[in-house]
């Protein structure tokens, strides 16, 4: 019933719609009530992405610790976005997996397709502030030996409950 309904809507109509909802979704956040619900939250779970930490912010609230999982996925825009926000920030993530998805050709040559996480780990890598978690549970140790020589120096191991684990 949605579907056929919005068929019916001009691309104005739809593009005025997601205007209100915007306009309403705002007039909630400013709102008392919604103040009052995050103010007393010691803990909020968000995306980068969201905006939900500008918005907070825009609230007066603001996070003692900024925890961006993934962080190597962030493109740093993003991700100093939601830092500046709070006194201290932990970036848990593995730049030697997936970089950042950055589509403009202009941005990938201003240097965008390498995260915040990537550039401190290699500006910062005698400073002992990476910490490796050695023992991964994804795959079983065959597998696992290429990644770990080519991109952790050997030094990962296979958990026992993966590491012998085969299809058959």
């Amino acid at each position: 019933m949605i579907s056929v309904f919005q068929n019916e809507l001009s691309c104005e109509d739809r593009g005025r719609l997601r205007t209100d909802a915007n306009k309403l979704k705002w007039k909630i956040l400013k709102s008392g009530s919604f103040q009052d619900a995050y103010k007393k939250r010691l803990v909020i779970f968000c995306t980068l992405t969201s905006s939900a930490v500008q918005r907070l912010a825009q609230v007066n609230w603001h996070p003692d610790v900024i925890i961006i999982d993934e962080a190597a996925q962030a493109s740093e825009p993003v991700a100093w976005a939601a830092i500046v926000q709070a006194r201290r920030c932990v970036l848990a993530g593995d730049h030697a997996q997936l970089p950042s998805t950055i589509l403009s050709t202009e941005a990938h040559k201003g240097g965008l397709h390498v995260s915040l996480m990537e550039r401190l780990a290699k500006e910062f890598s005698n400073a002992n502030i990476n910490q490796l978690l050695t023992t991964q549970y994804r795959m079983n140790e065959n597998i696992m030996q290429w990644s770990s020589h080519e991109f952790y120096d050997s030094r990962l191991i296979a958990s026992e409950a993966v590491a012998k684990i085969t299809l058959r």
